[in-house]
Parts: C-alpha cells; sequence; structure tokens
C-alpha cells in the first residue's frame, strides 16, 4: 500500500497575504486542492494524509468534501518545523508499505514524476524527485565572499514528491530525534544519515513551489497551457 503525504503546515511569511499561500485560489481552485488533485487521481495512491497547521483542519475537510478527494483519510496538526510535520504524517501511515512525502504548495506535480517515482521506490527504497541546475551556484562564506564554485554538471535542485520504503523513513526520523536534529528541511538527508542511499529521478521545471506572489501568476499561466493542450 502507498500512501501520500502532503504537508500544507506552512504559515506563507513571504507570501504577505492574510492567509496562508497553500489556501490561496489558483485557476479557480486552492493551490492545496491542485496539488491532492493530482494524489487523488493517480492509480497508485491508496491514500492520502493531509499535514496542516490546526486552525485550518477544519477548512482542510472542507476543501476535501468539496473537490471530491475521497482519497483523504486523515488531517492532521502539523508541528513546529517541517521536520515534525514530515514526522507526524509519517506517524499516520502505519498501514502503508511506502509513503510519498509532497509540499501542498507544489500544485503543478505531474501524473509522470508520480509513476516514475512509485516505480523508483520499490527498487531503491528511498528517491528524490530533481532537476539540473541551469544556474551556477556559488558557497559564500560568513563574511560574504565566495570560496567555491561548484561544477553545476553535478548539481541539482530538489523537489517533491520524494519517496521511501515505509519502514525506512520511520528509522530515519527515530534516529534524528536521538541525535537531537529537529530543523532539517528536507527527508532525505535524514536517509542518508543513515547511510543508505538516494537515487534520483527527474522531476519538471513546473513543478515549482509557490513562494512569492509572482508563482501564483505563473503557475496561472503554465495551468492555462496545460488545459489548452489538452
Amino acid at each position: 500500500m502507498i500512501a501520500a503525504i502532503i504537508l500544507a503546515s506552512g504559515s506563507g511569511e513571504r507570501f504577505k497575504k492574510n492567509i496562508p499561500k497553500q489556501f490561496i485560489k489558483l485557476a479557480g481552485m486552492p493551490v492545496l486542492a491542485h496539488s491532492i488533485k493530482v494524489f487523488q487521481t493517480s492509480l497508485d495512491i491508496a491514500e492520502i494524509v493531509v499535514v496542516c497547521h490546526e486552525s485550518f483542519i477544519d477548512q482542510v475537510w472542507h476543501l476535501v468534501a468539496q473537490y471530491s478527494l475521497s482519497k483523504v483519510v486523515k488531517v492532521v496538526c502539523g508541528g513546529e518545523t517541517r521536520q515534525a510535520s514530515s514526522r507526524i504524517g509519517i506517524e499516520c501511515c502505519k498501514n502503508a508499505e511506502y509513503v510519498l512525502i509532497h509540499d501542498g504548495v507544489r500544485p503543478l506535480v505531474t501524473e509522470r514524476i508520480i509513476r516514475d517515482i512509485v516505480d523508483s521506490v520499490k527498487i531503491h527504497k528511498a528517491v528524490n524527485t530533481v532537476i539540473p541546475s541551469v544556474d551556477t551556484i556559488v558557497a559564500v562564506d560568513p563574511d560574504g565572499f565566495i570560496e567555491e564554485i561548484p561544477d553545476r554538471s553535478f548539481l541539482r535542485r530538489v523537489q517533491t514528491p520524494q519517496a521511501f520504503e515505509y519502514n525506512l523513513i520511520k528509522r530515519a526520523h527515530e534516529k534524528a530525534i536521538i541525535e537531537g536534529i529537529e530543523d532539517a528541511t528536507d527527508d532525505c538527508s535524514l536517509v542518508l544519515r543513515l547511510g543508505h542511499s538516494v537515487y534520483a529521478i527527474a522531476g519538471d521545471e513546473q513543478n515549482m513551489k509557490i513562494t512569492y506572489p509572482l508563482d501564483l501568476h505563473i503557475a496561472d499561466r503554465l495551468i492555462q497551457l496545460r488545459n489548452h493542450s489538452d
């Protein structure tokens, strides 16, 4: 059984709106609904858990009913950090053999990505979605000076979903707690700390994260283009 965990606890401070960005309308539907819908329609996904701020649990359930997102089985209160919210979501999926963890503000994830990552996690047990870095990346020291310019041909930008064998990601989070790690922003980094490898599949440039108001306008246009091509 494969479960999807949708992380939607963010406050959206950089978005500068009165409500979190995951509830802002995008092409007539909340960003979060777009993010969930792809997992809802995927034949690979059996159930969905949404992790959100306690103030918005009822709003998420309303959204689930309004858009017939029947695979959502739980809406739970997140933690103070992304790591904590991810761990809470994982603990809600005890019957799953594999879990996919996805940002609730990545509404343009595709069926192809979900299919590829599901196929890969059954082989590799830990998989990340990545895209090439088209820009040169520099490492800067605390004083603001460039100290290294890595070869970008080896660099990738991380997206979600990330996928894991359930027991592996559960063990990774348990080890993080024991070692006092509380602010990891990426689940794959916790798996790597176990000494387990993480496979990378190709993401999509359009699988963008809604972070700033401009992103919403870009995503809206991309949805229009997708609908037009369909």
